[in-house]
Parts: C-alpha cells; structure tokens; sequence
C-alpha cells in the first residue's frame, strides 16, 4: 500500500505549521480586535474619551500614551486615563505626567487593577483617582539596578544612615509591615464580626509634602508595599469608588489590553 501526498496535503501542513508558529501573534491580535472593540463601547457608553496605559512604562509605551492625550487635547472631553502597569522607568514616567498635567480639561485616573511604583507617580498627575474595592497603588521611590538587583534609593540611605547593608533595611521593612498587616486585618475581621466596622475616608486635602514624605521618600514603606483605597484616602488623596458597572468595564479593557501586549512590555 503506498502513502500518496498530494500538493493539497502539503499546503494544509505548512499552514497548520505557520499558525503553531505564529499562535502567540494571532492570540495577541485577537485580544487587540477586542480591545478595541470595548474601548468603542465604553467610550460611547460611557459618553468619555479614554487613554489606555498598559503594561510597562518605557519609551515605547510612553511615544504611545502621550500621542493618545495629545490627539484630545482640542475634543473638549473629560480624559481618563486606564491604567494598569507594574511600572517601569521613571524617565518615561515623567513624559506621560507632563501631558497629563497639561491636558486642558478635566483628567480622571481609572485604576480597575493595580498601578503600581511608576504608576502610582502617573495617577499623582491626575485630577482625580477612581479605585475598586481591591485596586492598588505602590510607593513611587526611585531605584536602579546594581550586581543583578534592584537598590531603592530610600533603602541606600536608610543603609548608610544606619551603618548597615541595604539588605538589613529591606528585612528590617518586611518584618514590620507583616507583622503590621497581621494586626491590621485580624483587627478588621473581628470588628466586622462585631459589626463595628465602618469606613470613615481621612481628609482628602492634605498637603503635596505629606504626600511626597510617604510615596517618594519612604514613609509608606517598602517599594512594593500596597495602598489600598483606604490607604489612600488616608494618604490624602482625591479618590472614588468606582461603579460596579464601570469597574467590570474597565477591568476588562484593562485585561484584554495586556493581553494584546508582548511578554517583554507587560
């Protein structure tokens, strides 16, 4: 018995091959055309213009961003900024705070997830921050890599202060922020049990120094420790809680967006 193959055979394997090869660019393109799709409703749902900032912030991203802003500078909307990122460099940070911060019209910073470091210091140029129930913010300390680790600049003074190694200041920071969170929510729980516990949101006034003491030069804690929307407000920021409606929407786009994105700029 003998195996025919025909020209037929052999194009439906090369196409088979060039779509295992190519999976992950047509997976991200298909979560792009989603993307996309979501931003269109949401922009006519929800009668706003939006800016996506997603994944890591570079130069790259930031060309990308800042191109969004600009191009509604003349639209007269009200500008929200989705943003959704472990951080990144500064430099490029600070581009993306200077277009904010000239935007003409009122700039809403919709945080679904988390904005951590870099972030966090974007959201800062914003006139206000819309968080849900789980979203975070992060410390915006700066930092730079040395021998394959990254040293925060707090940490390297708090180092040479002390007379220690900066690795002593980051255990130093670990241990009292878990101790601290081990207190702090098992006194929640048990107040909650009680049904004493109440939100009470701390004045939203409070001073740019305050702010830059706890966020830039360390009084929060560690880079990585979270703010939570109760930390927030208790830092002095302007924050809402957003809708349920507008938090799904939003962690959607958000989703899908880093989805769209290559590994290497998540």
């Amino acid at each position: 018995m003998s195996l025919t193959i025909l020209p037929s055979h052999l194009l439906a394997i090369a196409a088979l091959y060039l779509l295992w090869h190519h999976r992950s660019d047509l997976l991200r393109a298909v979560y792009r055309l989603r993307a996309a799709r979501l931003h269109a409703y949401m922009e006519m749902h929800w009668r706003c213009r939006i800016v996506s900032m997603v994944g890591r912030v570079d130069d790259d991203s930031a060309d990308r961003w800042i191109a969004g802003v600009r191009a509604l500078e003349t639209s007269g909307a009200i500008l929200h900024a989705l943003i959704h990122t472990n951080g990144g460099a500064s430099q490029a940070a600070t581009r993306v705070k200077n277009a904010l911060s000239t935007y003409p019209h009122e700039v809403v910073a919709d945080i679904p997830g988390f904005a951590w470091s870099a972030g966090t210091s974007i959201a800062l140029s914003c006139d206000r921050i819309v968080l849900g129930p789980d979203s975070v913010l992060g410390p915006c300390d700066r930092a730079w890599t040395r021998s394959d680790d990254m040293v925060w600049a707090v940490d390297q003074v708090a180092a040479h202060e002390q007379g220690v190694p900066v690795d002593v200041v980051h255990a130093r920071r670990a241990i009292e922020e878990a101790s601290a969170e081990v207190l702090t929510y098992r006194a929640r729980r048990r107040a909650l049990a009680d049904k004493r516990y109440r939100h009470h949101a701390a004045n939203p006034t409070a001073a740019d120094e305050h702010l830059a003491e706890q966020l830039v030069r360390g009084g929060w804690g560690f880079h990585w420790r979270p703010i939570f929307r109760a930390d927030a407000r208790a830092l002095g920021l302007d924050i809402e809680d957003a809708t349920p409606a507008s938090l799904r929407d939003f962690a959607e786009l958000a989703r899908l967006t880093m989805l769209s994105l290559p590994e290497d700029q998540r």
